[in-house]
């Protein structure tokens, strides 16, 4: 049981709550209203605080401390980890599943090795291995142990004297003490012995001198069929004797230099092969659960169709919620507190259903499964909901919550996007909502990422033809924030230089030459140079995120003392970061374009938010809400905004403050395109796109397509 006591901190000030372990456990609640707070500020940091206490005093000095739980007592809590759904790592699906490295060993060790000019067999083998492996094969008959080298007068005399005497050249045996022994690639002789067990100590004596002469390389040659077989120290082929560099286990991304398979697949095709696939000709050949453990959890969660050697980057979103729970699931950990945010986001309904089950089968490997989340299906394997409303706690079951989306009016549409599409052509309707829908997996990333964003932004030919002059000269795809975490919310409203020139056209600041950019955190001068206008030093565990403590010398101000001595309307500038959005907005106000921006944050619902705080404090609606403040102010007929799955959270409160803002967006002119599965959010479409699989898109009137 997790107890925590006297939280302190906005919106948690006062909740006193009692989470039970090993079973899933939903918050609920719009942006802003706790519950993320609870998970990521609360749960996560303090986790991870009480990790770093494990270090030594050296180690927590030179990485800090993440700051204390806003909690006055919290127990019981286990290790943890925060999801949120965002594949940040640079590599492919098999690398993520930790299956490739499981993989390369597995075709190195089991798999057969083949040589690319003679397609014999490949292998590197210990004198011993080579013993057995000679009288395996000659069964008894008398080999030559041969020791290939390149013969000259100074080695022959060398030879000599060690007693060698017979050798091998040009396929005749000679003696050194009295034939003539032509220069160039010889064999020695060291010895000729019978195959089989008896003289196996004898077998790897020589073979071993063989060695010694000729650079880990020995050769075996019955005697009565002349039949050849090289046995190397290094990896090489037992036909040729041709030697191989050492290979380390291949990724997938690389070709060894010789042939590898297994189970009757090139080593080279392992990239295109889809984990379902694998999976199946893997469990056919008696592989180990270990490796096959991420492969039926990948595909128990419908990612069957997946390509080992997909980028993470090229998945689409719901695929990449259900690959992060198939890497939890993988990862076979027990006593862990696993913390979800919007897992469901991206899924159609099929697909919340297999994630449902998937985060029970996490609870039955010993885990708790925290999650933020207001679909049905993760509402409904749910042992403990928490829904926040008006600063207050519900324990218990909320049931399934629906938005009622505002009715909008739109007027007839009088430009038209025409697509060239490989399957056929279709229109899309301006100045309206268009969304498009579809099975998690159809497609609908790929075509409006890779068909429509790029006609669209390149504006001329291509997959796209604008019919009818709609006069798009603006794209702006949201959603993007998150790749700029560290940025603060007045940054990304644009109205930080205009707030520094206020403060540079100050008299104190005019007198010392102080230029706008003086005042900007993203540049030196007015910042402070040792946190370098962050307010924090960080440090990183290695757990994927940093952790921080407070600057010592500008007390988390990040401004220089003379910086601060600065004021306009009577605050300084370390005082306007710590106004809320509606505080500002009101001491803002006259001010062009400063007023106007906040005034167009404020009326999309982030009135509680600090100007100085991060993106990474934000939720996903609110970093929503953030973009569409900007886009607000741009609306018009030249615009045209793109969002994928806006419906993150899918709290009715979020999702009908969307609803509203679009739709103001749309009376405005601004043409709309989102890619959702949210049924209220295609029901409030003006034009629906659907994608299926191995069929053309299918485009019309909303009830109609």
């Amino acid at each position: 049981m997790i107890q925590i006591r006297g939280a302190t901190a906005t919106p948690l000030q006062g909740v006193d709550l009692d989470l039970p372990l090993g079973q899933v456990i939903c918050l609920s609640g719009a942006d802003g209203s706790g519950a993320r707070e609870l998970a990521q500020g609360v749960l996560y940091r303090e986790s991870r605080r009480r990790y770093a206490q494990v270090l030594s005093a050296f180690e927590r000095e030179t990485l800090g401390g993440e700051r204390p739980a806003a909690v006055g007592e919290l127990n019981g809590l286990p290790p943890a980890l925060y999801l949120d759904g965002v594949l940040r790592q640079r590599q492919c699906v098999a690398g993520l599943l930790q299956l490739e490295g499981l993989l390369g060993r597995l075709w190195l060790e089991q798999g057969q090795a083949r040589c690319p000019v003679c397609a014999g067999r490949c292998a590197a083998a210990t004198p011993e291995a080579a013993a057995e492996q000679v009288i395996a094969e000659f069964g008894g008959e008398a080999c030559l142990v041969l020791a290939p080298v390149d013969l000259g007068k100074a080695l022959a005399e060398e030879l000599r004297r060690a007693g060698f005497l017979r050798l091998r050249a040009e396929g005749r045996l000679l003696r050194l003490d009295r034939d003539e022994i032509p220069p160039g690639p010889a064999e020695v002789v060291l010895d000729r012995v019978e195959a089989d067990a008896a003289h196996r100590s004898r077998l790897v004596e020589a073979c071993r001198q063989a060695r010694a002469l000729s650079r880990g390389r020995s050769l075996f040659a019955g005697a009565r069929s002349g039949r050849q077989l090289w046995l190397n120290q290094p990896f090489s082929c037992r036909d040729c004797g041709r030697c191989f560099p050492a290979v380390a286990v291949p990724d997938l991304d690389s070709t060894p230099p010789f042939h590898l398979a297994y189970a009757g697949w090139e080593w080279g095709e392992l990239r295109a092969m889809e984990l379902g696939q694998v999976g199946d000709r893997l469990a056919a050949a008696g592989v180990e659960d270990g490796m096959l453990g991420p492969l039926s959890e990948a595909t128990a969660l419908g990612l069957g169709h997946l390509p080992l050697g997909r980028p993470v980057e090229q998945l689409s979103t719901g695929e990449q919620q259900l690959l992060q729970l198939a890497w939890s699931l993988s990862l076979g950990l027990t006593g862990i507190l696993y913390l979800f945010e919007n897992p469901s986001r991206g899924l159609d309904a099929p697909a919340q259903r297999r994630l449902a089950a998937g985060l029970n089968r996490l609870v039955e490997q010993g885990n708790t499964a925290v999650v933020l989340d207001h679909s049905e299906a993760v509402l409904g394997v749910a042992g403990l909901v928490c829904h926040w409303e008006e600063g207050r706690v519900h324990m218990g079951e909320v049931g399934v919550l629906t938005p009622t989306l505002p009715p909008r009016q739109t007027p007839p549409a009088t430009r038209w996007l025409q697509v060239a599409h490989p399957d056929g052509e279709w229109r899309l309707p301006l100045g309206c909502m268009v969304v498009m829908v579809g099975l998690t997996g159809a497609g609908k990333t790929a075509l409006w990422s890779q068909v429509l964003l790029p006609g669209l932004q390149a504006r001329r030919g291509g997959a796209l033809r604008l019919v009818g002059r709609p006069g798009i000269q603006r794209v702006a795809v949201l959603g993007r924030l998150r790749e700029e975490p560290e940025r603060l919310l007045l940054d990304h409203l644009g109205i930080f230089p205009s707030l520094a020139a206020q403060y540079a056209e100050r008299s104190a600041a005019s007198n010392q030459g102080y230029a706008p950019e003086w005042f900007m955190l993203s540049r030196p001068g007015g910042r402070c140079p040792t946190c370098e206008g962050k307010g924090a030093l960080a440090g990183d565990l290695g757990l994927g995120e940093e952790i921080s403590l407070v600057c010592p010398v500008c007390e988390g101000r990040r401004y220089r003392p003379e910086a601060l001595e600065t004021t306009w309307r009577g605050l300084n500038l370390a005082q306007i970061l710590e106004l809320r959005v509606a505080e500002a907005a009101h001491h803002c106000r006259g001010v062009p374009q400063v007023g106007e921006a906040l005034q167009a944050a404020l009326a999309c619902g982030l009135g509680h938010r600090r100007l100085g705080e991060s993106a990474r404090r934000l939720g996903p609606a609110e970093i929503l809400r953030l973009e569409l403040a900007a886009q607000r102010r741009r609306a018009g007929p030249r615009e045209l905004v793109v969002l994928e799955h806006p419906e993150a959270g899918g709290h009715p409160g979020d999702l009908r403050h969307l609803g509203e803002i679009l739709g103001e967006l749309c009376a405005r002119g601004t043409s709309v395109l989102v890619e959702t599965h949210h049924p209220q959010l295609a029901g409030a479409a003006d034009w629906l796109v659907e994608v299926c699989v191995g069929q053309p898109p299918r485009s019309g009137p909303a009830g109609a397509a």
